[in-house]
């Protein structure tokens, strides 16, 4: 399929320069920039991914922010509160 674009002559030179650079054709320099293109709009977002993986498994979004901060702390208080009964 034939597809043409217009370019203004600035951005044909330095399409013509950077391609003679690579050993590439105009042509060949616009195909594989619109492959990278089309590559970048299909790449999966990992937020989106990660909002989609909550929602299946129905994980809430969280937790407490300080866990990680005072696991040790944690730990101990649950120790203690089991070794007390």
């Amino acid at each position: 399929m034939m597809t043409s674009i217009r370019l203004d002559s600035k951005t044909e030179s330095t399409l013509a320069e950077i391609g003679a650079r690579k050993g590439l054709t105009k042509s060949g320099c616009i195909r594989l920039a619109l492959e990278r293109f089309i590559e970048a709009e299909q790449a999966v977002d990992p937020h989106a991914l990660l909002e989609q993986a909550r929602a299946r498994y129905e994980v809430a979004g969280g937790g407490r922010p300080d866990r990680s901060e005072r696991h040790s702390a944690l730990i101990k208080a649950k120790l203690r509160a089991k070794h007390r009964r």
